[in-house]
């Protein structure tokens, strides 16, 4: 951008998957909208991710089943959880907030309002993606959570009650029924759950672009430059940035990791911290696998992309964005590569982003405390593709000042008030 000043009915300041779903969910309201980032569309975690649209997805990490085998993984690099010891102290306050989210009340909470934001995910995203004229990108193939021995396979059965208490449809197939549905993997794994109403994007980077294109081609206007801090003023909000200032009705921070220095701005810290993780491509694997295949136990999905095979996964925290450790890639393909019949050959390609997550594994949805006219929209971790077109729906109603349908109150970002 151009040096001065600049103004918007609504500033979305972050133009990954959450930031430009928020942008054309608010233009096809009537909205004028700008968004600004630094980095291209899409660049950040919203390219490299698992592209699973993860309707099955309801339990918060922060629960006390994590806790249990947290000791034993953060300290050991090849599980799908690790912490560098010497990050440690600088995690300490977060780490207590999440030992508090682990309490079985709070877990329940979270797995209601978890539910709440993937139960409309799909839906919210058939009419985003057909708004753009993108529908062949997205795909209902359903996933497959695969269990390598019998006892991840019974735990799997047992906990499939709590899917169907939510009306989430899921089949328990046996080692012989996965294999008969999907060749390429190996015999002798001990069965799967099948989740028939999860989907998949083929591109997730290109699912950012088009919908980039058609907020360009709505009117729309993408700002290239960094904000450096956010403050309210007589005329609604302003945005500093390194080439000048913008103002608007009302801005929504969704710039992921970044989002915490905007929001310390304002003078509201939000605990927000790096989930680091990393994907490999693999080539050659057209028609390999007709559905994501999920490893609980691994901590990774394979996902069938328009031209590869994507491993996406493990966690690895830190206070903000690290170096790579291309270990942790190492690990996750020679995870999966457990899972299949025959190998399968590295493509050119290995990425690592930084998931920003909050404590209890919620998004933080909603206006900041104290700031008219300033709204969250970040923190969404494991959930950033699955439930953006939703979040884009949530603020624009938010803007509008119209009903959401459901309760907003467990994304509120004053739950981190004190």
């Amino acid at each position: 951008m151009s040096g001065g000043t600049a103004s918007a009915g609504v500033l979305v300041v972050g133009a990954g998957v959450v930031g430009m779903a928020c942008a054309r969910a608010l233009q096809r309201a009537g909205q004028d909208v700008v968004v600004l980032d630094a980095a291209e569309p899409g660049s950040g975690c919203s390219s490299g991710n698992a592209g699973v649209i993860a309707t099955d997805h309801l339990l918060p990490l922060a629960r006390p089943a994590t806790l249990a085998r947290l000791p034993r993984m953060l300290l050991d690099p090849d599980s799908p959880l690790y912490l560098r010891p010497g990050r440690l102290p600088g995690l300490a306050s977060w780490f207590a907030r999440f030992l508090w989210a682990c309490r079985p009340a709070q877990v329940h909470r979270g797995t209601i309002a978890t539910a709440a934001l993937t139960g409309r995910a799909l839906a919210a995203w058939e009419v985003e993606l057909a708004s753009a004229g993108a529908s062949a990108l997205l795909r209902r193939s359903g996933m497959y959570e695969v269990c390598e021995d019998a006892t991840g396979f019974a735990g799997a059965v047992r906990g499939r009650a709590l899917a169907e208490s939510f009306g989430v449809p899921v089949e328990v197939l046996s080692g012989p029924e996965l294999c008969s549905r999907e060749p390429a993997l190996r015999p002798g794994l001990a069965g799967a759950l099948y989740y028939p109403e999860v989907a998949h994007v083929v591109d997730p980077l290109r699912v950012v672009q088009v919908l980039t294109l058609a907020f360009a081609a709505g009117g729309g206007r993408l700002l290239r430059g960094r904000a450096t801090a956010v403050r309210t003023v007589a005329e609604g909000v302003a945005v500093a940035t390194e080439a000048g200032t913008l103002t608007a009705g009302h801005v929504v921070i969704a710039a992921g990791i970044g989002s915490r220095d905007l929001c310390r701005s304002l003078g509201f810290d939000p605990p927000l911290v790096a989930e680091m993780g990393y994907h490999v491509a693999l080539s050659g694997a057209e028609g390999r696998l007709g559905a994501p295949v999920a490893s609980s136990a691994g901590g990774f999905i394979v996902t069938p992309m328009a031209d590869q095979l994507r491993i996406a996964g493990t966690v690895e925290f830190a206070r903000r964005a690290e170096p790579p450790d291309w270990r942790r890639a190492a690990v996750l393909e020679r995870r999966a590569a457990r899972l299949f019949r025959d190998p399968l050959q590295p493509a050119d390609g290995r990425w690592r982003g930084c998931r920003p997550t909050l404590p209890d594994f919620l998004p933080a949805i909603g206006p900041v405390p104290g700031c008219p006219g300033v709204l969250a929209a970040f923190g969404h971790q494991h959930i950033g593709l699955t439930t953006a077109a939703l979040t884009g729906a949530i603020v624009r109603d938010l803007v509008l000042g119209a009903p959401p349908g459901f309760d907003l109150s467990p994304y509120a970002l004053s739950r981190f008030r004190g």
